[in-house]
């Protein structure tokens, strides 16, 4: 399995410092003042006549233990074990975690010393409950304290720096040497300092830990007594116990230990069978398993058989019954029931009832009253679900017969009935609690009976239509309809409608009702049939071959009557009464309609002239161009012409702008430097006059008009209007207009000021333009004669304008403009070697998937079980396969169809999975045998799906019988309980609903939860079962469990992600200390499997491995957290063979004493193998530790703990020997 923090590694530091700790120099910490001080300065560097250094310093004094009188709790990490925690495994230590990682050599006032050995300021001690009192605050005391009465062991304060670390987290997956300077400093999350305590634990007793001072001096400072700033710093205390010493805690926290034993050792205590002695091997073999003695009332015994004594009697009538698991060594005791005068006899007891029942229905009253006799026997079991209320032993391979002529069978139901009828109470609130919900369904079922019933007749009547008028009928549901009949992703008919050539408006409402046979038009556009135009149109736009003549797909030009292409090349019949198929357009006109259709074509193209060009744009750029500054003068002339129109009267006309610009861009074509736009009144309003241009002499200053460009009509063929006489028609100040431009001077002169009156024999004035504020040219009021001067005929109105553009840089910008927004707009030209074919409208699997969507069989089930709630669960399960129900739909199937398909009344749901109830009933109806399981055991078993379905039915007949008894409305023949083994998705299901079982299939296949895969047969669903005995799952209930596949020839598991994992679906608890798994997978397969329990991932944890528990198993190396337990056993072993790695050392290898404190010449008198005894594939990163070289992190690397996992092949759990 892939781990993403597995590329994650610890790097431990035996110290670490910053800031002006850095600069002590002693590496002697006893002797030091308690107010250490440091030397910090300049090194000055100068030229006197030669070179030479001056150096400039002063003493700094440093904090120093002495001057710390309580710890934030901030700064606190982690606690291990955490507080008020209980079950602490001995065999680890306890610790105590820092963010700052410098923070336990922070206020040391000495440097590490060439071994990197850094005593830290504080330390971290452990005491029992009965060693001290309750830690408190104390009167004129600073922090909580304890004292110590008597003689407590504590850990040696010369070995203090043993204790303190610092670590760094780093990616290992780079081969890199990791930078731990850098990520001490630059990754704060990644780093921490830790402090342990090197006591070992003693099970199943009360700690308190507490952080303390190391020196005396910072002791006392805790206490609050004063501290003599000449003070020399000493420990707190000496040697390895104290007594009558008071302590002050910066931090304390309390905690137990439970029994011995961590997660490995309660692991490798586990025995699989074939590890077990021989009797413990057949005693397992036969779990779930035991013989009864069937008929002890000599009901079905045979006279001769009871002659041959009681012997013979066990011999011929002894059965096996069989439980909810089973060993997976098949049983030695054949069933009861393969006689066939035992199979008879006590089928004449089942059927008894029913015989008499039979019988009395075909006499008359009163011969019914006259033999009537009440009559009880032994039920059958499933009666009512399968609504046959009698048995046949010729028919025992089926479910009904097995269940009820199968001695260990209907033991199995017997056990179901016993469950109900002690949790009878419980069960019946449950269904009372459902009531209102029942009642709700019952409803709901027969309305949606009524309409099945209701909504198959209007299908009928569409199943008369066409397909193609079907689906203009059905046009409004295509956006709600899935199309089923395509490859790819599922799409609605109306999205895959978009995804083909057929126009959107074959599915639009309004043209199914455009093209109505009622329609007036459509009666007089077409005396044919007018019913099968909208459908002719559809079928002829769904065909490729009738869209590809007409469809240019990549260019999608309009076509038009006026020039209709369709009938480009098309040959008609002679008989013009004929009517004849337009490609492309699904037309059926007559042969005289297209003959007039092609007449109108040919006189529109003579029409045309010969010569006709449109103009390009280029043509058009050539008159220059016309920007915001034109059309704002433009509108400004039309504006004040549309003002004097109308109030001329509403005969009154005026010049439009479309007109006026036109004119512009002919004139333009002269280049001057103005333009000089005007209109003449007339009797009909204004006509426009010829534009004129303007030009400014720049000697005098005379702005002079030009001759009119002379054009035999305007724009819309109207003629054009005399313009002003040329000449000198006003005067400017020759230096404004340098000044200010031209196209200041054309583009603000007001309306009208260049007019000139009606009467031609007034003689000209020329008028006075000057320069206003703000840049405007303007001409006094008295100079400007405009046309309300006189309002008569002739009267002249205009505006000036600079010509249109014509700098090449402006068009240029203007034409490439033009061609983007083409480019932009038009439809996209396909390379010449790409061809885009039209794509066809399957209309039949369109239908197909219409008429499925129409399924009234499906749909109202669909909806039923949306609305239906049972026990707060809804019957629907969401997602479906297309076109298919899942298997509790089925059910609701059967509700909502006619009688004859055998509709269920509603019943009360109860989905409590009912393993548990019937193992605290009886532990050995549930699984004979399970008082033989030794402990610490693990196995392999199997399901019993026999047990289960004839179990099951026991519990529904029951119950059926307790609703009836109840006043409950049911037909008993409801299935409330579906679930017996307790599975992780609360949806799974141990059978189906006992009425939809197949009459023909066996125990134990019927009841199977079905496949909602059309065609495939329920198979039997047995299912692999690791069971384990023992403290493990009791004190670690997070384990992870799974399988792996196992390869051939492989002696251990490979974990990586080529391999298939296989995680259990479902696990349950026998109490006290019985757990068991269920995995989907073969029973026969179990040689197939490694099956693997993984310690869960934790903090770094530091100790070592149980050493008191005796070893069942080899040594063997523990690498990355993987830890293989085979099922060997040692002999003749005098002492444990040297250890590969520090993972393999436990505290037997140790030899420190519980209660004691562990040491540095502890550690180093571990035996480590030597390094060239190793085996190939033992790489180990750290050697034995030695009293004169090691440091902190080589002790916390030797301590460090990593998770265990022990891995079991199938082969030796299984129970088949």
């Amino acid at each position: 399995m892939s781990n993403p923090s597995a590329h994650l590694e610890y790097q431990f530091l035996p110290w670490a410092r910053r800031g002006l700790a850095r600069a002590h120099a002693s590496q002697q910490v006893l002797g030091r003042p308690v107010l250490p001080t440091v030397q910090v300065g300049l090194v000055l560097q100068g030229r006197v006549g030669e070179d030479h250094d001056d150096t400039a310093g002063i003493d700094l004094k440093m904090l120093g233990p002495a001057d710390v009188v309580g710890l934030d709790p901030r700064v606190i990490v982690r606690l291990e074990p955490r507080a008020n925690l209980h079950d602490f495994e001995p065999n680890y230590l306890a610790a105590i975690e820092f963010d700052p990682p410098d923070l336990p050599w922070m206020l040391t006032p000495a440097r590490a010393d060439a071994r990197q050995r850094l005593t830290p300021w504080l330390t971290l001690v452990v005491f029992k409950r009965s060693e001290v009192d309750e830690p408190r605050l104390r009167t004129a005391r600073l922090l909580p304290s304890v004292v110590l009465e008597q003689a407590v062991p504590l850990p040696d304060l010369g070995e203090a720096w043993m204790w303190a670390h610092a670590q760094v987290l780093h990616d290992g997956t780079s081969g890199e040497t990791p930078d731990l300077a850098a990520g001490l400093k630059h990754q704060p999350t990644r780093n921490l300092s830790r402090l342990i305590c090197p006591r070992r634990l003693e099970p199943d007793t009360a700690y308190v830990a507490c952080v303390v001072p190391v020196f005396e001096q910072g002791r006392r400072a805790g206490l609050g007594q004063k501290v003599a700033p000449d003070e020399t710093l000493a420990w707190s205390w000496s040697g390895a116990q104290a007594s009558g010493l008071e302590l002050p805690l910066y931090h304390h926290w309390s905690f137990s230990t439970g029994p011995a034993g961590d997660f490995e050792t309660l692991a490798r205590r586990l025995k699989a069978p074939a590890e077990q002695d021989q009797a413990t091997r057949e005693a397992l073999g036969r779990l779930g398993r035991a013989p009864v003695e069937v008929d002890a009332d000599l009901l079905l015994q045979d006279p001769a058989v009871r002659a041959g004594g009681r012997e013979a009697v066990r011999a011929a009538y002894l059965a096996q019954y069989e439980g909810a698991m089973l060993s997976l060594k098949p049983g030695i005791l054949a069933e009861p029931g393969q006689s066939e005068q035992i199979a008879a006899d006590l089928a004449a007891l089942l059927n008894a009832g029913e015989l008499r029942a039979l019988r009395n229905l075909a006499l008359e009253e009163e011969e019914q009253a006259a033999h009537e006799v009440t009559l009880v026997g032994p039920p059958v079991y499933g009666a009512w679900h399968a609504r046959a209320h009698a048995v046949n032993p010729a028919l025992r391979s089926r479910w009904l017969h097995e269940l009820n002529l199968s001695v260990p069978r209907r033991l199995a139901a017997g056990v179901g009935t016993r469950v109900v009828q002690a949790h009878q109470e419980d069960f019946m609130q449950a269904a009372w609690q459902q009531m209102g919900d029942i009642l709700k369904a019952e409803r709901l079922l027969s309305l949606a009976h009524l309409s099945v019933r209701s909504l198959g007749r209007i299908v009928q009547r569409l199943e008369h239509l066409s397909p193609e008028r079907r689906l203009q009928f059905l046009a409004p549901a295509a956006s709600r309809m899935m199309h089923t009949g395509q490859p790819g992703p599922a799409l609605t008919l109306w999205g895959y409608l978009r995804t083909t050539s057929l126009p959107d408006a074959a599915a639009d409402p309004a043209m199914r009702r455009g093209l109505a046979a009622g329609r007036g038009w459509m009666r007089r556009a077409e005396p044919a049939p007018r019913a099968v135009l909208g459908t002719e149109l559809t079928r002829s736009f769904a065909s490729v071959d009738r869209l590809g003549r007409l469809l240019d797909v990549a260019r999608f030009r309009v076509d038009g009557i006026g020039g209709l292409r369709a009938l480009e090349g098309l040959v008609l019949p002679q008989d013009p009464q004929a009517t004849l198929d337009v490609p492309g357009l699904g037309l059926r006109l007559r042969v005289e309609s297209l003959q007039g259709l092609q007449q109108e074509q040919q006189a529109l193209r003579g029409l045309k002239p010969e010569a006709y060009r449109r103009p390009s744009v280029s043509d058009k750029l050539a008159a220059g161009v016309l920007l915001d500054r034109h059309w704002n003068r433009i509108d400004e002339l039309t504006s004040a012409l549309a003002r004097d129109a109308a109030a001329g009267g509403p005969a009154q006309a005026a010049p439009e702008a479309l007109d006026i610009a036109a004119g512009l861009l002919d004139e333009g074509r002269l280049r001057p430097e103005g333009v000089l736009l005007s209109a003449v009144r007339t009797d009909r309003g204004f006509s426009l006059a010829a534009p004129q241009g303007l030009k400014v002499d720049a000697r005098n200053g005379a702005l002079e008009v030009a001759k009119a460009l002379r054009s035999p009509a305007g724009p819309r063929g109207a003629p054009l209007a005399r313009g002003v006489k040329p000449g000198a028609i006003a005067t400017v100040a020759i230096a404004a207009v340098r000044r200010q431009g031209h196209q200041a001077l054309f583009n603000t002169l007001p309306v009208g000021t260049l007019a000139r009156p009606a009467d031609p024999g007034a003689p000209p004035q020329p008028v006075e333009i000057g320069l206003r504020p703000g840049g405007r040219f303007d001409a006094p009021a008295a100079t400007v004669v405009g046309p309300a001067a006189t309002g008569r005929i002739g009267d002249r109105i205009g505006i000036t304008v600079v010509p249109p553009v014509h700098d090449a840089p402006t068009l240029d910008r203007f034409r490439l403009a033009w061609r983007d927004r083409l480019e932009r707009e038009a439809a996209p030209r396909l390379p010449r070697a790409m061809r885009i074919e039209p794509v066809a409208y399957r209309t039949d699997t369109v239908v197909a998937a219409a008429t499925q969507a129409l399924d009234v069989a499906q749909q109202v089930p669909r909806r039923i079980s949306s609305l239906i709630q049972l026990a707060g669960q809804s019957l629907e399960l969401g997602r479906e396969q297309p076109g298919l129900t899942a298997r509790q739909l089925v059910s609701i199937e059967k509700y909502v169809l006619p009688p004859s398909f055998d509709r269920v009344m509603a019943y009360p749901r109860i989905s409590e999975s009912l393993y548990l109830k019937l193992a605290t009933l009886d532990r050995s109806a549930f699984m004979p045998g399970v008082e033989s399981i030794p402990d610490d055991a693990i196995l392999l078993l199997k399901t019993n799906p026999k047990f289960v379905d004839a179990f099951l039915v026991g519990c529904n007949h029951e119950m059926g019988r307790e609703l009836l008894w109840r006043g409950f409305p049911t037909d008993q023949r409801g299935t409330p309980f579906q679930r017996f083994w307790p599975a992780f998705d609360p949806a799974t299901v141990d059978i189906e609903p006992i009425h939809r079982w197949r009459s023909t299939l066996p125990l134990g296949v019927a009841g199977a939860p079905r496949s909602v895969v059309p065609g495939v047969e329920p198979v039997p669903h047995e299912q692999l079962v690791l069971l384990v005995r023992g403290q493990l799952l009791r004190r670690y209930p997070d384990t992870n469990l799974y399988a792996v596949d196992r390869r051939a020839g492989e002696s251990a598991p490979v974990f990586d992600a080529t391999r298939t994992y296989t995680s259990p679906v479902g696990a349950g608890v026998l109490p006290p200390d019985i757990t068991f798994f269920l995995f989907p997978i073969d029973p026969a397969r179990v040689a197939d499997y490694w099956f693997v329990l993984e310690e869960p991932m934790s903090e770094p944890r530091f100790g070592f491995d149980d050493g008191q528990a005796p070893r069942q198993v080899p040594r063997v190396t523990r690498r990355g957290g993987g830890q293989l337990i085979q099922g060997l056993r040692l002999s003749g072993l005098s002492q444990p063979p040297a250890a590969d790695t520090w993972l393999d050392v436990d505290w037997g290898d140790v030899g420190t004493p519980v209660g004691r404190h562990l040491t540095l010449q502890d550690l180093a008198s571990v035996r480590l193998t030597p390094e060239s005894q190793l085996p190939s594939n033992v790489r180990r990163s750290l050697g034995g530790l030695s009293v004169a070289g090691s440091h902190a992190a080589q002790v916390a690397t030797a301590l460090l703990q990593r998770p265990f996992r022990g891995y079991f092949a199938g082969t030796r759990l299984a129970t088949t020997e």
